[in-house]
């Protein structure tokens, strides 16, 4: 849709008629409080009925008058030049008029020109955008947008870009584990041994079965009391997306919180509070490659953990 013309008369700051053409690109200039957004108000207004959040209810009319008439004239994408008018009543809806090229219509019919209300005032105010939340955000990025496969983007890049990405984030050797580790973290992993805390050597290591590529970990005699921590080395077979599922029980009340951090290669991912249940399963949420360490903190002891699966949920998928 290509907008052409405007045209107002008792609408918002200007009482009287105001009319413009406008172009492919229309430079508007004026002083502060001049009337410069009235023009993207009409146009909204007239093709919607709305104001620029696009709510129907608010009155435009300006307050010395109790009716307001607004003309635009488009083309639309097949070519097609059109008149669309609409004008309101301050306080008597049946005055109300909708017409395109001379014939009164409803708002729906509209709809066929704009698609949708959220798509064009997005298109036409991108203030209207950028103040929803990230959830709206995200749910009109989705619909709108087409679909576009993160490999198809990867695909895109030089063998050299691939790699430096695939260096940099996604490829972990388990010799390089242990680099990524803070000081303290080494002190509690290598620990005194003499003092009977977990060495090196005894850091286990979990690998994927050949054809799941998924993880069972039987966690029943993992160390819980509070301040303990279990850490272990998990080895997958392929670049992939995948998700953490802990089981886990307590035999404590109802009213007890039990606390339980989660981190992925010396990055804290999330802390949980479980209360005192029979049985629980909770998703962690996602880690990309081949390679990691996981360190269970926790932060009470009672809590019983049954088993931790780390569960394929895709080949070869970029988490971006």
């Amino acid at each position: 849709m290509k907008v052409n013309y405007v045209k107002t008369i008792g609408f918002r700051k200007f009482e009287k008629e105001f009319e413009t053409e406008l172009y492919n690109v229309t430079n508007i200039t004026g002083m502060n409080t001049a009337g410069k957004s009235n023009i993207l108000y009409s146009i909204i207004n007239i093709m919607l009925g709305t104001n620029l959040s696009g709510d129907e209810k608010t009155c435009l009319i300006n307050k010395k008058c109790d009716y307001s008439y607004g003309e635009l004239h488009f083309t639309d994408n097949n070519g097609v030049k059109h008149i669309l008018i609409r004008g309101k009543h301050r306080v008597n809806t049946q005055k109300n008029i909708l017409t395109l090229d001379g014939k009164v219509i409803t708002q729906n019919e509209l709809v066929s020109f704009y698609k949708d209300k959220k798509l064009f005032l997005s298109v036409v105010n991108p203030l209207y955008f950028l103040s929803k939340r990230p959830s709206e955000q995200k749910e009109m990025v989705d619909k709108y947008l087409s679909d576009i496969k993160p490999k198809e983007i990867f695909d895109t890049l030089s063998e050299e870009e691939k790699n430096i990405l695939l260096d940099r984030h996604f490829r972990v050797a388990l010799k390089d584990i242990y680099d990524r580790l803070k000081k303290e973290d080494l002190e509690e992993i290598n620990g005194q041994d003499d003092d009977g805390n977990i060495s090196l050597e005894d850091i286990v290591y979990y690998y994927a079965d050949k054809d799941s590529n998924d993880i069972i970990i039987d966690a029943s005699n993992f160390n819980n009391k509070k301040g303990d921590s279990e850490v272990f080395g998990i080895s997958l077979n392929e670049l992939g997306l995948y998700n953490i599922e802990i089981t886990m029980k307590s035999e404590q009340g109802s009213l007890s919180q039990l606390p339980l951090s989660i981190y992925y290669d010396n990055v804290l991912k999330s802390t949980i509070t479980i209360r005192g249940t029979e049985g629980e399963c909770r998703e962690l949420g996602f880690i990309f490659g081949v390679n990691h360490y996981i360190k269970l903190y926790f932060g009470a002891s009672g809590l019983d953990i049954d088993k931790v699966v780390i569960k394929f949920m895709g080949k070869g998928k970029l988490p971006f």
